[in-house]
């Protein structure tokens, strides 16, 4: 095989990137257009890189894979049952939020479509929460007109000084891994933009000058491949019909995806093969024999292609095998190509104890026997077309099909007395998804850059740290292969794409192989490559031709951090905002994109591209599986956006090019995975969703879990209804959110609650910890501000003093408004929503949430013995409830509460309102004791911690040797726990290994479990007490 070599300094292609199919455009951009170059997108963008169909080396091996796909299954079941675990109980009256959301669903099948009345571009009309539509949480209504205002005031444009520089705080610039310009768009794609969303919006928030730059991926393969296959379906016509330009144009109305899929056979199996009236065998290896030249002697080669012994050229042996030491160097005849002699070579290659041990050699049509012809120079001889038929070069049987002659060669074989045997052999069948024909390795003329010295500079960027790669598993993947690296095959026989800028040069009266080097050119336009021919050919009389072939589509791909920034001219984003932040993409494209995105940059550049790469997890189903379109598991961003009936999930299987067998799979899983359709979920609870999954394992994708944040945006919807609604229409809030003093202790608990939540946000953005972030956000909002803090608030605001009433509605305002801001980078729709509702404080001009500052960490309010004293008080209060649940006490609870500090009897007498607020309505009475009062009689009691127990008078009121029973159980565990504690702590290999901290905590658990025991025990014997008296 003939390599055409690319010279390191060939100037770059300069060509026009496609525009955004129509779907795409919209996926991208709710209700907006195409944005311009030097703006970036704010909303998710749903679309990303299909998954290379060709593993290089030092991709993983198929075992690596295996295991990966097991450990992925393990995960996508415990991330379901962490979910479910997430999934809060509605604590802002669970009775009304029920009833809320039962008026919802019975409002939503009454009302018509929802229709926005504000005029595309300008500032959303807001409507009153009495507004049908806005009762509760409506992802329709919520996410509408914000996106084409936001555009319209150009919140996206980087903003740059007043000289054109970016600002102080410095640039955060990320280019959008594009998506096929096919525009079908995957889950995927919104995993990777809705982390990209995350952080630009975050960055723009703390004062950056920022740009996500959105494009599109011409996408050769997968684009070319549907195109064929349509066009010869419904008009009988090939590209060659039609010529390139008016193919070129045809191409654009045509939308696919493409993959390879490798059939596995255990053994003998009959394949529908496209161009055949009947099913062609596979999962066979055929033996037979060639005779060698001047003797009697044959010698046994095997084959699972019989009719590739057309192409055979010689036969491999191991140097070793005494079988074969004898016929090394001799040639053997083949029995159907008059002339065709085939040495017989040595090569440690060959297992000697495989099959025959002795290989017969087709250079053109194997990738291994290609190694071997190139060590051993034997002839390369081409015996196929470009459409599957024999060639010239198979003698008699040119002209035929490739699989008639597998039948064919067999029968001939048997009447030259040359046939051995047939039997069944595991094999893997390379099939292509689209067309279902097996995929032939064919010789062809190649353009191939060389990359050791690229590759060098590339690798030397990471390991010196110039650029960091997350996770640390996808760095090391990145080293090793590229320490490995081989040459790079940049030809791909299609029109579609930036095709090959190298001219042949065909002199006058003169005939040459194309295959050869010496008369090709490169040049930017073919004007520049004719100067080069005429210095190369002084006198010659010639006439360019250009090459048909295209780049590859990861070669245009690799220039796409500059080149989208303006390169090679030298504008003013790539000066300012080159080398980018941080590229966000899949890890299965490593090697195929970000590896030659480092090579080019600093190849034509002299720069990195971007300082930090981070790999997201792949998107696997519920059950772990990749999603793919055969198994119909290939969700649509879009359908969980908007909602669809099952039906019409069906339907959409029917427009693609799946065969009738694999429809009938799909529907199949359909049926399984979404009996009910799949629900409304809006866009801000799909991101969310995506960004909580993303860890260090692949995301498993569950229906269920994306409609659950749905849930969580209505309550944040809810909460803010009921903060605006108590605050009063009137409300002005304070110049700052800066303590006055006059805080009570609930407010000073939130407040630390928030300032520790966005030390810890930022931090956890900063870090690219993005499961760790929802984490953190979603626990200020549901268990901090919703479950506690809110419910708190009531009493106050319903008998507090007119300054404990201002207090309380100045620190709503303050966990509110900044908690909506500390969550709008991950939900960005329905916090500009609410945020707008929210009074401004005087002076504060800020337009939009997008631009408001991100909150940080106040050491002013970070007030941990506040927390200490509220933790206490939240303690005894669940203490209470659980005591009253428990033993199904509901009205006339008589409650005792016995703290054992003076500390905690200080915070217990100041906060007995909040203790009685956040414990229900079950309550009659509620008694402090002290220390030294004695417990109270016919009790069960609660140990909270060494600071204090919760008692609830029982007597008369439950099955006393019921009690009994249940307590000795508790008990019993207690104490194996007791004896675990104690067996830990005494260990000296962990006092030497864990740290003071730790163990200081684990003495502080021993000292609960231990009042625990005693309070069990005493329950015991006053409930034992009891039963003597009766």
């Amino acid at each position: 095989m003939t390599a055409r070599s690319v010279d390191d300094n060939i100037d770059p292609v300069s060509a026009e990137l496609p525009p955004v199919a129509e779907k795409t455009k919209t996926t991208l951009v709710v209700g907006s257009s195409k944005p311009t170059p030097t703006q970036d997108v704010g909303q998710h963008t749903l679309h990303g890189k299909a998954e290379g169909a060709q593993r290089e080396k030092g991709a993983k091996s198929e075992k690596e894979l295996e295991r990966e796909r097991k450990k992925a299954e393990k995960q996508a079941k415990f991330d379901q049952k962490k979910a479910k675990a997430k999934t809060p109980v509605l604590t802002l009256s669970a009775t009304k939020e029920k009833k809320a959301n039962a008026e919802s669903k019975a409002e939503k099948k009454a009302l018509p479509p929802y229709v926005e009345e504000t005029s595309a571009g300008s500032k959303k009309i807001i409507k009153s929460f009495d507004d049908p539509y806005y009762k509760a949480y409506n992802p329709l209504a919520v996410e509408s007109a914000w996106y084409a205002w936001w555009e319209k005031e150009g919140f996206f444009k980087p903003d740059f000084t007043a000289d054109g520089k970016v600002k102080d705080e410095g640039s955060f610039v990320i280019v959008e891994p594009p998506p096929n310009v096919t525009g079908n768009l995957h889950m995927g794609h919104a995993l990777g933009n809705a982390l990209q969303d995350v952080m630009i919006r975050y960055n723009r928030m703390c004062g950056k000058t920022t740009l996500w730059l959105p494009g599109c991926d011409h996408a050769s393969i997968s684009t070319q491949s549907v195109v064929e296959n349509m066009l010869w379906r419904r008009q009988k016509k090939t590209r060659h019909d039609l010529g390139r330009a008016k193919f070129t144009e045809v191409v654009w109305d045509w939308k696919t995806e493409y993959h390879q899929n490798i059939n596995r056979l255990s053994g003998r199996t009959l394949i529908d093969v496209p161009g055949y009236d009947k099913k062609v065998e596979f999962g066979i290896i055929v033996h037979f024999r060639y005779e060698i030249q001047g003797t009697d002697e044959t010698i046994e080669v095997a084959t699972t292609r019989p009719e590739t012994m057309l192409g055979d050229t010689g036969i491999a042996v191991h140097p070793d095998d005494k079988r074969y030491q004898h016929l090394i160097g001799k040639i053997a005849i083949h029995p159907f190509i008059p002339g065709r002699l085939m040495p017989i070579v040595a090569d440690d290659y060959v297992e000697k104890d495989f099959g025959t041990g002795a290989v017969k050699i087709t250079p053109a049509h194997d990738a291994n026997d290609f190694a071997l012809g190139s060590r051993h120079n034997l002839e390369f001889i081409n015996i196929l077309t470009d459409d599957g038929r024999l060639n010239e070069n198979a003698g008699p049987y040119a002209g035929q099909k490739r699989f008639d002659v597998r039948y064919t060669i067999q029968d001939d074989l048997k009447k030259a007395g040359l046939y051995v045997d047939k039997k069944d052999n595991p094999m893997t069948v390379p099939l292509c998804e689209k067309s279902k024909d097996v995929i032939e390795p064919l010789l062809k003329p190649q353009w191939w850059m060389k990359m050791k010295d690229m590759a060098a500079d590339a690798l030397n960027a990471v390991k010196t740290g110039e650029i960091k790669i997350l996770p640390e598993t996808a760095e090391k993947s990145y080293i090793r292969w590229m320490e490995n690296v081989n040459d790079w095959c940049l030809s791909r026989q299609l029109w579609w794409g930036h095709q090959a800028p190298v001219y042949f040069a065909q002199i006058d009266g003169e005939e040459h192989d194309e295959a050869g080097d010496h008369l090709w050119f490169s040049g930017r336009t073919q004007e520049e490559a004719e100067i080069k021919a005429k210095k190369a050919l002084p006198g010659k009389s010639f006439t360019l031709k250009r090459d048909e072939d295209v780049l590859d589509t990861w070669f245009s791909a690799g220039l796409w951090p500059f080149a989208t920034l303006g390169w090679p001219k030298n504008t003013h984003d790539f000066e300012t905002l080159f080398p980018t932040s941080i590229l966000e993409t899949g890890w299965d494209i490593l090697f195929f994109w970000i590896a030659r995105m480092i090579m080019f940059s600093i190849k034509l550049t002299g720069k990195v591209p971007f300082t930090e790469v981070f790999c997201h997890s792949l998107i696997r189903d519920s059950e772990g599986r990749k999603m793919s379109k055969s198994l119909g598991n290939v969700i649509d961003p879009q359908d969980v956006i908007e909602g669809i009936a099952l039906e019409d999930l069906h339907k959409k299987l029917l427009l693609g090019n799946l065969n009738p067998l694999e429809v009938e799979k799909a529907t199949k899983y359909q049926k399984t995975a979404f009996p009910d359709g799949i629900p409304e979920c809006g866009t801000d609870a799909l991101r969310f969703a995506l960004v909580s999954y993303t860890g260090a394992s692949d995301v498993a994708f569950d229906i269920k879990v994306i409609h659950s944040y749905r849930k969580f945006c209505n309550k944040i919807f809810q909460a803010t209804k009921y903060v605006l609604g108590n605050i009063g229409d009137d409300f002005v809030p304070r110049s700052s959110g800066k303590l006055t003093g006059k805080e009570s202790l609930a407010e000073r608990w939130i407040l630390r609650k928030l300032t520790i939540a966005a030390r810890d946000l930022n931090q956890a953005i900063t870090d690219r910890e993005f499961m760790k972030s929802t984490a953190i956000i979603y626990q200020y909002w549901y268990n901090h501000l919703c479950d506690v803090y809110i419910e708190n608030s009531k009493a106050i605001l319903q008998d507090g003093t007119p300054e404990e009433k201002r207090s309380a509605r100045d620190t709503l305002y303050t966990a509110l408004e900044s908690g909506l801001t500390l969550i709008h980078p991950f939900m960005p729709f329905l916090t500009e929503e609410l945020w707008q509702r929210l009074s401004r404080r005087p002076d504060d001009k800020t337009p939009s949430i997008m631009l408001a500052r991100y909150p940080s960490y106040d050491a002013n309010m970070d007030d941990p013995a506040a927390e200490v004293a509220y933790e206490l008080v939240l303690d005894i209060s669940r203490g209470i409830r659980s005591l009253l649940s428990e033993y199904s006490l509901k009205g006339e609870g008589k409650v005792f509460v016995q703290t054992y500090t003076p500390t905690a009897q200080e915070t217990v007498t100041a906060q007995i309102q909040s203790i009685r607020s956040l414990s229900g309505k079950g309550i009659a009475s509620m008694s402090i004791l002290t220390a030294t009062d004695s417990r109270p009689s016919g009790c069960v009691a609660f140990s909270i911690s060494t600071d204090a127990a919760v008692f609830v008078h029982v007597k008369g009121r439950v099955d006393i040797d019921h009690e009994i029973t249940k307590a000795t159980i508790k008990l019993d565990k207690t104490k194996l726990a007791i004896e675990k504690q104690l067996k830990i702590l005494n260990d000296e290999s962990y006092k030497e290994k864990v740290s003071k901290e730790v163990q200081q905590a684990e003495e502080s658990r021993l000292k609960d479990l231990e009042i625990q025991r005693k309070a069990l025990e005493e329950t015991i014997t006053q409930f034992e007490a009891l039963t003597d008296k009766l």
